[in-house]
């Protein structure tokens, strides 16, 4: 069999078909190659092929953690290996290498790589030339990128640029050649949680899909003036719907082109439940980074965004909750709304004056309004109420941001609470450079519902105030278990930490519930050392002679026990705050735990991890701490309390990131209890609690959190008269959002200017507060919940009760008009007692009478006082 031959073409006419092939070849040819530049990346490619993106890295040479930086070489040795694999030329460069004009240009790379918020001080001229030549600079993992100046440091590391003052080492440079302003408070940091890939993202990666996580990034928005724009790859929407900074997008000012990646989530396949295609999504940024530079890419017609200006959150409502929770699993008979931090679920406030909002339990009318207005008010309705099994309460969660908030509660004609709210703004923190002024006020109020109103048919909540109200959930509820154990305690003295001189004494500490104090483990010696444990068991003995019930801060970590020499180095002063070596810190806490089980309560794992001061890692490092040593804890002290946090404040008003990280790691559920350090000015520590609380439950943590460091200065800020009064202010209204737990800081015995007991042991002003309210703890104590009502029924406005009942069946009151104006008011007290008992009650010398009631076979006393003073009443 023959096959033709090709027809040959002659002459004029040929060479006129060969051009026109040519001409036909090389527009396929280009056709070919912007399709290629647009088109979704399909699998691997060579690395070598001269349409590949070529894309620069920078390598810092190390894996090293700063004070506020950290830089790993290992994760951008995988993120180029990555690239080469999917077909991109990825080539690492040293910081000298990227000054080198012949060796880095946006002549020989498309895009520059770096990895998280610190850039060589040295390189700025040549990022921003590679941005004025039409380069792209990516910043992966970086929430706050190219803000932090680095310069190198000893052994081939980095430091900050310079190392002081604080904040010196901030950069704008970049910033203001992309068209970009920072705004540096926090609070919005956790605010965008609905993410959604935008259509830009998807012509390079397809496939993407949007979900809902709590993810950090800081607050950026464009430039007006310059002109540039943000383009959104991943869209972050509030809870409200309003756009945040994306996590993840690209910055267009003329020329010049950033792509920014809040988190490693999107391009290392960390977390394959929310974004399960990190490799596809680090290849997909190459792509676009190559289209950018080449300019084969429009961007008409993409979505922009501007995220909102300084506004203050609405109150409950741009926290986006992740779960909810059933307040210390008790009963709910009936409930309305989530405890979960936020109102989302419930309706608008209810503004219409005059008129009774009502809501069925089915029905058009059943949703519930998220707050009231003033002069408002709404009526719920209730199943039948009876005594089985037990008291009924009434609990209610939510917030107001002035003074003239009012809350009055009746069933039928039983006037069970009426408070008129006031706000207390707490401008400024202790330990945090953020602040609280102006956040609203979240509360909780657990409310005793006497068996005398279980006959009503409804619930009726009235705002009569001057300032609106607003709900997170409510519920009436039923105990399935006795209520939380209640304790006060002290923080030790800080020359006592430090081995110095102390006037404390067992005496003047017997009433305490405990001791809280710092175990110093970086006083430990290294193994192999004869004398390694003599100056630590030194420093504890001192503390076990000073009480009974000692509560232990493992925090330190010995240069010995450090994940590496260089890094604890690195930390300065604070070296012995860089995190541990898990391993050597679970041996060293096994060690001590042995040597102290039976002379320690409870054993908290670290101090304020939550800021550089005293924990130089992150969040997930300390999270792993708390995993590695948990199991050690429960092992060799089972009947110890184990706590974890010890959070110095929270830095957002939204969502705190510490706390999601101990949730996701499952660290938070090993514990016992959550610490949490709320100071704050003018008396506002529940707004900083009731904060942190919020973000508490919205992540669906039912959690106790104990309130374990705060207090207020008498001198160098402050006078002993301040301290008196603020200390009364803040422990009263803190105590009545039902706070079981709380230690002050600190007890003193020296000149330090929190302490209160001075340095010839006597008490300074203000520890006549402590000793009234460490009334609640004698004799063990639970926290009792109480009614308290006006005997005019009128609003009770600055006056905050706390109680408790003994396990001798006594109950202590504490009524405390700390922010009260009109004084004396007749306030009368409800609470259940036994059945057929009978009591005394007496006030200093003074003898109360008591009424006993008893229906539907519970028993409730109702007292009544005359309040012109804090006082402390006596049940017996």
């Amino acid at each position: 069999m023959t096959t033709p031959s090709p027809r040959r073409i002659h002459g004029k006419g040929a060479r006129e078909a060969l051009l026109l092939l040519g001409i036909l070849g090389i527009s396929i040819l280009c056709l070919s190659i912007a399709a290629a530049s647009t088109r979704p990346y399909a699998g691997a490619q060579d690395a070598t092929s001269e349409t590949a993106p070529r894309i620069a890295i920078w390598n810092p040479g190390g894996d090293i953690t700063g004070p506020r930086f950290r830089l790993s070489s290992t994760f951008l040795r995988q993120t180029a290996e990555r690239l080469r694999t999917a077909g991109v030329r990825a080539e690492l460069l040293t910081a000298e290498e990227i000054r080198d004009p012949a060796r880095f240009s946006a002549g020989r790379f498309d895009a520059l790589m770096l990895e998280g918020s610190a850039l060589p001080e040295a390189n700025i001229p040549a990022y921003q030339k590679f941005l004025d030549d039409g380069g792209v600079l990516i910043a992966l993992a970086a929430d706050n990128p190219f803000e932090i100046k680095i310069a190198p440091g000893s052994n081939s590391g980095w430091r900050l640029s310079p190392e002081s003052p604080p904040f010196a080492w901030q950069t704008h440079a970049l910033y203001e050649s992309l068209g970009m302003v920072y705004h540096t408070e926090r609070d919005f940091s956790a605010s965008g949680v609905t993410h959604t890939p935008s259509s830009l993202l998807k012509k390079y990666v397809p496939g993407v899909k949007p979900f809902t996580k709590i993810l950090t990034n800081r607050w950026y928005v464009p430039d007006m003036l310059s002109g540039s724009k943000f383009y959104p790859l991943v869209r972050s929407q509030m809870a409200d719907g309003r756009d945040y900074t994306p996590q993840m997008y690209l910055v267009a000012n003329g020329k010049r082109h950033a792509i920014l990646c809040a988190s490693a989530l999107f391009t290392t396949g960390q977390d394959t439940t929310a974004w399960p295609l990190g490799t596809e999504t680090l290849t997909g940024i190459a792509r676009l980074a190559q289209d950018l530079r080449r300019g084969a890419v429009s961007l008409d017609g993409n979505l922009t965004v501007t995220p909102p200006g300084r506004t203050t959150p609405a109150p409950l409502l741009l926290r986006t909750p992740t779960g909810s929770i059933e307040p210390e699993q008790a009963r709910p008979i009936i409930r309305w709304g989530r405890f979960d931090g936020a109102r989302g679920e419930l309706g608008p406030l209810h503004e219409n004056k005059g008129v009774a909002r009502k809501v069925t339990m089915t029905g058009a009318g059943s949703r519930t309004p998220g707050g009231l207005a003033p002069g408002t008010a709404m009526c719920l309705a209730l199943p039948a109420l009876n005594g089985g099994g037990g008291p009924l309460y009434l609990r209610v969660r939510g917030a107001y941001v002035a003074s003239g908030a009012t809350l009055t509660a009746r069933m039928g004609n039983v006037t069970i609470w009426s408070e008129a709210f006031v706000y207390r703004n707490p401008e400024g923190t202790v330990n945090l450079g953020g602040g609280y002024g102006g956040v609203p006020a979240e509360f909780t109020r657990i409310i005793f519902l006497p068996p005398s109103s279980f006959g009503a048919k409804s619930l009726m909540l009235t705002n009569s105030g001057t300032a609106p109200l607003y709900f997170d959930a409510l519920q009436i509820e039923q105990r399935t278990r006795p209520a939380t154990r209640r304790g006060i305690g002290l923080h030790t003295g800080v020359e006592l930490a430090y081995d110095r001189a102390t006037a404390l004494t067992p005496e003047r500490l017997r009433n305490l519930s405990y001791l809280r104090a710092t175990a110093r483990p970086w006083w430990v010696g290294p193994p192999g050392d004869p004398k390694r444990w003599d100056r630590f068991d030194h420093h504890v003995a001192r503390y076990t002679a000073l009480h009974d019930h000692l509560q232990l801060i493992l925090e330190g970590t010995p240069e010995w026990a450090a994940t590496s020499s260089r890094r604890f180095r690195e930390g300065g002063a604070r070296g012995h705050m860089t995190p541990p070596d898990t391993a050597k810190y679970r041996e060293l806490t096994t060690q001590i735990i042995a040597k102290y089980a039976g002379k320690v309560d409870a054993w908290e794992i670290w101090n304020e991890a939550n800021i550089t001061q005293f924990w130089q890692g992150t969040p997930e490092e300390y999270a792993a701490l708390v995993n590695a040593l948990a199991p050690v804890i429960r092992e060799r002290a089972p009947e110890s309390t184990l706590i974890v946090g010890g959070a110095s404040g929270t830095t957002t008003r939204l969502v705190d990131p510490f706390i999601i990280a101990l949730s996701e790691s499952g660290a938070l559920q090993k514990a016992d209890l959550l610490a949490f350090h709320a100071y704050a000015n003018n008396g506002g520590w529940d707004v900083a609690y009731g904060l942190f609380e919020g973000h508490v439950l919205s992540i669906g943590s039912a959690i106790e959190i104990y309130c374990n460091e705060q207090g207020y200065f008498w001198k160098n800020g402050g006078t002993p008269e301040q301290q008196l009064v603020e200390t009364n202010i803040a422990l009263s209204r803190l105590l009545a959002n039902g706070v079981a737990k709380v230690t002050l800081f600190n007890a003193g015995g020296d000149s330090n200017d929190l302490g209160l007991i001075d340095q010839n042991g006597v008490p300074r002003a203000a520890y006549a507060v402590l000793e009234d309210y460490l009334l609640l703890v004698k004799n063990g104590s639970r926290r009792l919940d109480l009614s308290l009502t006006a005997a005019d029924n009128t609003p009770l406005s600055g006056i905050y009760s706390a109680a408790s009942s003994h396990d001798d069946g006594s109950i202590t009151l504490v009524l405390n008009p700390a922010d009260a104006t009109t004084l004396p008011r007749r306030v009368v007290v409800r609470f259940p007692v036994a059945t057929g008992a009978h009591y005394t009650v007496r006030a200093g010398n003074l003898k109360l009478p008591i009424l006993i009631r008893t229906q539907k076979g519970q028993a409730w006393a109702e007292v009544t006082v005359t309040v012109s003073r804090r006082m402390v009443v006596h049940v017996e």
